[in-house]
């Protein structure tokens, strides 16, 4: 347990968990911190071998977003509260061979949020209006939304849905 932990500029508070240690593996089981202003608990599995395996588990609540993408190096994208569970699953020696070989999947959803210069609805105003410029080019960009919401399955390098939800007073996609 630790008040405060860092992984490279990760912040993560209040980290308690348990660590065995056997010679097929490391597992974190159960481990939680408090990351973004919000919470994580799960697993963390590392089962040693010439290359690796690595198996979370985890559910999020409370997440800012905001903080998440600006750390990420991606400031003013995104903000609202994210709360998910995630299963994946991948093998290797790199971060990058870690995330081709991951699979699994995540549910996330972000609420009470905006997408920063997303202007979506201004550009179905225009596109269904005929006009070239509806609305003027003072109006904002931004699209503030009460939910936005996924499942994706994660293989090769990649994640897909088949459920993006968009829901904003003004919009539901």
């Amino acid at each position: 347990a630790a008040d405060r932990a860092t992984i490279g500029a990760l912040v993560l508070d209040k980290l308690a968990g348990k660590a065995r240690l056997t010679n097929e593996a490391m597992r974190l089981e159960p481990i939680e911190f408090g990351v973004f202003g919000g919470h994580y608990n799960g697993s963390l599995v590392f089962r040693l071998s010439d290359t690796p395996d690595i198996a979370l588990r985890a559910t999020l609540a409370g997440v800012d977003v905001a903080a998440a993408t600006r750390f990420a190096g991606s400031p003013g994208t995104i903000s609202g509260t994210l709360s998910g569970r995630l299963n994946i699953t991948g093998r290797g020696l790199t971060a990058a061979s870690l995330l081709q070989s991951a699979h699994g999947g995540a549910r996330l959803d972000i609420v009470n949020g905006v997408v920063n210069n997303l202007g979506l609805v201004r550009n179905i105003v225009v596109a269904t209006s005929g006009r070239a410029d509806a609305g003027g080019g003072a109006a904002s960009r931004d699209e503030p939304f009460s939910r936005l919401g996924t499942t994706l399955t994660i293989a090769g390098g990649s994640a897909s849905t088949t459920d993006l939800r968009f829901e904003s007073p003004d919009l539901l996609l």
